[in-house]
């Protein structure tokens, strides 16, 4: 059952990449045009599209490397291990942080217009930030 999991896996992760790419293509000059506005000056649609492109982007990079990584289990390559355990600096900038720019992204755009929602997407965040911490530190001080 893994094998064939892991075989759906390395199929799916063509069209993830190709696909998103195509989205990014596609979507990279309004996104652009997003990036390079205010951020108090962006409109929900700006906000939105940015999220968009941001979220395909890193999941681009890191269906890329994944599907590498994979890749090299499957053929059992002698770095599969080294490209396991170096798998945490690409889900950082391209999982983690891309994900949830650009959910942030998507928050703004819903909020866009409403201070009470623009405050309410803020505190979310600072929440949010704040399990992040407390999680670490509870998993990591008393380990």
């Amino acid at each position: 059952m893994q094998t064939i999991a892991e075989a759906i896996s390395l199929f799916l992760t063509w069209p993830t990449i190709l696909l998103g790419a195509v989205v990014v293509i596609k979507w990279g000059q309004s996104a652009w045009k997003s990036l390079c506005t205010k951020r108090s000056e962006r409109d929900s649609t700006q906000w939105f599209i940015l999220g968009v492109a941001v979220a395909f982007l890193g999941s681009i990079v890191d269906n890329g490397y994944w599907g590498v990584a994979w890749t090299a289990h499957t053929i059992d390559h002698p770095q599969t291990l080294n490209l396991f355990a170096t798998g945490v600096y690409f889900n950082i900038p391209f999982r983690q942080m891309a994900g949830a720019y650009a959910a942030y992204c998507h928050l703004k755009a819903y909020a866009a217009g409403s201070v009470e929602n623009d405050l309410k997407t803020k505190r979310l965040v600072v929440v949010s930030l704040m399990l992040g911490a407390a999680h670490v530190i509870l998993t990591h001080w008393f380990k």
